[in-house]
């Protein structure tokens, strides 16, 4: 049972709904005329991956990251966002409708290291790869032959738990 004793993170909040409602649907979504369901089980399991991904950055970095997210709600855009959060890190959602330049202030204001985004946005990325040198990853949210993306983490990160060391007074999320 989720209850406000046992639910203080979203750590907390994603482990024990994926317990608590393993086989329920969490999302359904369309691909390619395909209708696909993805349980809170699995649902979960996706952002304990990617949890243990960015935890695994974190540690190389020696602090809790920044993380970015440019995109649509989607499965893979919602399993970053939670599992960033998962890892104790910070999730940075950003807006899709801005130009170059808002673009790349927003992520050097609020220190993203790594950028998820979504596909139809790479003329953004692409100018904030020559004016970010900060940032030292980008994920595509959707998969990719010849970039980074998000499926290839959950493939290589899947079943891996993480312990992490969140505060519950530090900050989750940058809006």
């Amino acid at each position: 049972m989720i209850t406000g004793q046992n639910t203080k993170t979203i750590y907390d909040l994603v482990k024990n709904t994926g317990d608590e409602f393993k086989d329920h649907v969490f999302l359904r979504y369309e691909e390619n005329d395909v209708v696909y369901d993805v349980t809170y089980k699995q649902f979960a399991a996706d952002c304990m991956a990617i949890a243990a991904w960015v935890a695994e950055k974190s540690r190389q970095a020696g602090r809790r990251l920044h993380v970015g997210l440019m995109g649509s709600s989607s499965h893979h855009y919602l399993a970053a966002l939670l599992g960033i959060m998962s890892a104790g890190c910070v999730s940075v959602p950003l807006d899709i409708q801005v130009n170059l330049d808002t673009f790349c202030d927003c992520l050097t204001r609020s220190d993203v290291d790594i950028l998820f985004y979504d596909w139809e946005h790479r003329s953004l990325v692409d100018g904030a790869k020559e004016r970010c040198p900060r940032i030292t990853d980008y994920i595509s949210l959707q998969h990719g032959r010849h970039v980074p993306c998000s499926d290839n983490i959950l493939k290589q990160y899947a079943g891996q738990e993480i312990t992490p060391h969140i505060d519950t007074r530090e900050l989750a999320m940058i809006l």
